[in-house]
């Protein structure tokens, strides 16, 4: 989690309404293309800290519930 890129994405994660988003909806808010986006995803779900969830072609991430609190109180 020390990559300035996964803070990013957990960041993001974090103060989405729902708390959930896909790939393309991050790569369109960062300067990332899609497999770099799409690495540090898959590292961090392999890692346990996040969640998948897919719905037809769509792929929602979200931080587990196990990070959820953890990575707020790093992100303040």
């Amino acid at each position: 989690m020390a990559d300035p890129t996964r803070l990013q994405l957990l960041s993001m994660l974090l103060g989405r309404p729902d708390g959930r988003a896909t790939v393309t909806e991050l790569v369109g808010q960062l300067s990332f293309s899609q497999p770099t986006i799409s690495h540090h995803l898959r590292i961090m779900f392999d890692e346990g800290i996040l969640a998948k969830d897919q719905q037809g072609r769509q792929v929602w991430y979200a931080i587990t519930d196990r990070y959820r609190t953890p990575i707020a109180d790093l992100l303040r």
